[in-house]
């Protein structure tokens, strides 16, 4: 079932990009040379302090979780 809707999400936002006119300042801008970074240093930073916040929430969650849920087992 997931499988279906991914493909019908992904058909129809692929549809609306390819059919949408391209902008003028886009096409005269130059071209992106390989030294060029698409990532900023401050992207780098968001992208590890959120893996280091879900490593530690989810680390609680497997240890802990039996005390934080309530469960028994």
């Amino acid at each position: 079932m997931l499988i279906w809707i991914n493909i019908i999400m992904d058909t129809l936002a692929a549809l609306a990009l390819a059919t949408a006119p391209p902008l003028e300042r886009v096409i005269y801008e130059p071209a992106i040379t390989e030294n060029v970074s698409i990532l900023q240093p401050v992207v780098w930073r968001q992208i590890y302090g959120i893996t280091v916040w879900n490593i530690l929430v989810m680390s609680y969650v497997i240890f802990a979780g039996k005390s934080l849920f309530g469960l028994q087992y």
